[in-house]
């Protein structure tokens, strides 16, 4: 569905069992560093030693 300048219309419920990102902090299992991160991803970058460090 489009409206008249081409804009893309969504239904209100389009979003609705869209996952909500939670901010977590992870220690760094290699240097101890504490990262904070989003529950979304599988893993993120220590930013001290440069390694991924999972978070599932």
């Amino acid at each position: 569905m489009f409206d008249i300048d081409g804009n893309l219309i969504l239904p209100r419920d389009a979003f609705i069992n869209d996952p909500v990102p939670k901010k977590i902090k992870v220690k760094c299992p290699y240097c101890e560093h504490i990262i904070q991160a989003q529950t979304l991803k599988n893993y993120t970058v220590c930013k001290k030693c440069h390694t991924e460090v999972r978070l599932r």
